[in-house]
């Protein structure tokens, strides 16, 4: 990692609120084509490497979807939702695959008794 000095932090914060400012105008009305906003290939590597809620999170903390979100697309930002709501519930609840260290709990639901 290289060090940082202000001249550097600042031109990062500048350029990414010029970066979402023309996003924010590109939406209003078409400056360009919406694809030409996203990158395909971004945080696809991390989220496809990462097993755990805590490796799930740290993807979602990271700078790039703080500052810039619009760089990753919908539906990659939907898919790490959904895999940390999946790993947190795994983590809370257990499953029942054979594989899980903690199995899930079994519950009968009988739709005839619901109000007794």
């Amino acid at each position: 990692s290289f060090p940082s000095n202000h001249f550097g932090l600042s031109l990062i914060c500048s350029s990414s609120k010029l970066m979402r400012d023309l996003h924010d105008r590109s939406s209003r009305r078409a400056l360009c084509v919406p694809k030409l906003w996203l990158f395909e290939t971004l945080l696809e590597d991390d989220i496809r490497r990462s097993k755990t809620y805590e490796d799930y999170c740290t993807i979602l903390n990271s700078p790039v979807l703080r500052v810039c979100p619009f760089l990753v697309s919908f539906k990659r930002r939907l898919k790490l939702f959904e895999k940390i709501v999946t790993s947190n519930r795994d983590l809370i609840q257990g499953r029942n695959d054979g594989f899980s260290p903690r199995p899930g709990v079994h519950i009968n639901i009988m739709r005839g008794r619901v109000l007794e």
